[in-house]
C-alpha cells in the first residue's frame, strides 16, 4: 500500500435508514481521498469501534438486542485481529454485555480494561401488585441499564466481565420530551487526557456520570445534570490540555441545540460554567424534531464540532481559553441523518457519516471552519469510522 494511504473501517448501524455490517476503505492522509475496498461484514449491526494500533486489533460494539441462540436480551462486544497487508479481519473474541444495544466502548491507557456503555431498551413490562393496605397498582419494569468493565487479556482479546454499574431510574416516574417514561440510557463513554476519568452521557436521566477504575471496579465519582431537566446528553469530549469537558444533547426542551461546558477536577468533580445555544436560524428545519448527533474536538482543542440532525448541519465552534464556546459556522451537510463525526489520525480532516450512507470528508481550515474536500463515499447505515495505519 502507498505510504500516504491507511485503512478506514466504517461501522454500519441497522436502524431505519441503515443496513448492518462493516466496510473497509482506504484513506489518503494527504488529500482526504477515500476508496472502498470490500464489505468485511454484512450480518452484524455495528456501532462504535476502536482500534489498538500496537496490537493490531479492532473492538466493535454490536448494537442489537437479541440473538437467536441466546435466551435473554443482550448486546455484544467483538475483538478482531487486523491483517496489516489487506485490512482483513479475523474474529478473536466476543462477549455478551447482558444489556441490549451496546453503544460505546473505550480502553484504559495501559490496555488492561475495556469499558462499555449500553443504551438499553425503552420498552416496559407491567406487573400488578396488591399493597399491604389492599391497594391494587401497576408496577413498571424495564431492562437494567449497564456500564460494563471487561478485563483485557495480554494479547488484547476481551476477557472476563469483572464489574458492572447500573444506572437506575428515578423512584418518581417522569417522562421524556417525546412523552415516554424516562429511564436510563447510558450512551457514550470517553476517557480523559490523564486516563484517570471516564465520562458517560446518559440520554435517559439527563446526567453526566464520571467513573474511575479502581481495583477492577467501576467507581462512580460524580453525577451531574447537564442542562434543563428532560434534556438528553448524547456525546462528550474532553479538551486535550485544559480541564474542560463539552456535552451535546440529542433533545432539549424546545428543540434547542445546546452544548454545555464543564470545568472538571481529577477527583471527578464537575462545575458547569456555560451553555451555548447554537443558532441554525438561517437554515430551515427538515424534520419535526431537531437533535444533535456526533461531537468531536480538534487535536489542538481550539475547535469543537457537532451535527444537527433535523437541519442536516455541521456546527463549528471556537473554544476560548476559559472554556466558553462561540459558534463560527453552520454548514449544510450533503447527506441524510448525520450520525457521527471522527477526526483523521493527524487531525487535518473531519469525517462525517450519515445513516442513509453518505460519508463526507471535510478539511479543517486554520480558522476552524470546514470545507468539503469533494471526497465522498457511500455505505448504507454509515455510523462511525476508525483508522489503522499498516506502515
Amino acid at each position: 500500500m502507498e505510504q500516504n494511504k491507511i485503512f478506514m473501517y466504517v461501522s454500519q448501524w441497522a436502524f431505519k435508514l441503515g443496513e448492518p455490517g462493516l466496510s473497509l476503505y482506504t484513506f489518503d492522509t494527504e488529500t482526504g481521498g477515500i476508496e472502498f475496498v470490500e464489505q468485511v461484514n454484512d450480518k452484524l449491526s455495528f456501532g462504535r469501534s476502536l482500534v489498538d494500533q500496537e496490537k493490531k486489533l479492532i473492538y466493535l460494539c454490536n448494537e442489537c438486542d437479541i440473538f437467536p441462540e441466546v435466551p435473554y436480551n443482550t448486546g455484544r462486544v467483538y475483538c478482531y485481529a487486523i491483517d496489516p497487508a489487506t485490512g482483513g479481519l479475523t474474529e478473536k473474541s466476543r462477549k455478551e454485555t447482558y444489556c441490549p444495544f451496546t453503544s460505546y466502548l473505550n480502553t484504559d491507557p495501559e490496555g488492561k480494561y475495556l469499558m462499555v456503555s449500553n443504551h438499553s431498551m425503552g420498552n416496559f413490562s407491567t406487573t400488578v401488585e396488591i399493597t399491604e393496605n389492599g391497594v391494587i397498582r401497576p408496577v413498571l419494569h424495564h431492562h437494567d441499564s449497564l456500564m460494563n468493565l471487561f478485563r483485557l487479556n495480554e494479547d488484547g482479546t476481551i476477557g472476563d466481565l469483572v464489574d458492572i454499574a447500573k444506572h437506575k431510574a428515578s423512584d418518581e416516574l417522569t417522562f421524556t420530551l417525546l412523552g415516554k417514561p424516562a429511564i436510563p440510557h447510558p450512551h457514550s463513554v470517553m476517557r480523559s487526557p490523564s486516563g484517570k476519568l471516564y465520562a458517560c452521557c446518559d440520554k435517559g436521566d439527563g446526567h453526566l456520570y464520571i467513573y474511575a477504575i479502581e481495583d477492577e471496579k467501576l467507581k462512580l465519582l460524580s453525577r451531574t445534570l447537564t442542562d434543563e431537566p428532560g434534556s438528553e446528553p448524547r456525546h462528550c469530549a474532553f479538551h486535550p490540555t485544559l480541564p474542560y469537558l463539552f456535552v451535546n444533547h440529542e433533545h432539549t426542551p424546545g428543540d434547542q441545540l445546546t452544548v454545555t461546558t464543564f470545568r472538571y477536577g481529577e477527583d471527578g468533580s464537575m462545575e458547569k460554567i456555560s451553555i451555548l445555544h447554537l443558532d441554525p436560524t438561517e437554515h430551515e428545519p427538515k424534520e419535526p424534531h431537531r437533535q444533535q448527533q456526533g461531537l468531536c474536538i480538534s487535536k489542538d482543542g481550539r475547535f469543537l464540532y457537532t451535527q444537527a440532525h433535523g437541519y442536516d448541519l455541521l456546527m463549528a465552534m471556537a473554544v476560548e481559553t476559559d472554556g466558553s464556546l462561540k459558534q463560527i459556522q453552520a454548514l449544510p451537510i450533503d447527506g441524510i441523518w448525520p450520525r457521527s463525526l471522527d477526526l483523521s489520525p493527524d487531525g487535518r480532516f473531519l469525517i462525517c457519516c450519515c445513516l442513509e450512507g453518505q460519508i463526507i470528508v471535510y478539511r479543517i481550515n486554520n480558522d476552524g471552519t470546514l470545507t468539503d474536500t469533494g471526497h465522498h463515499g457511500f455505505t448504507k447505515g454509515a455510523g462511525g469510522v476508525s483508522f489503522f495505519d499498516p506502515h
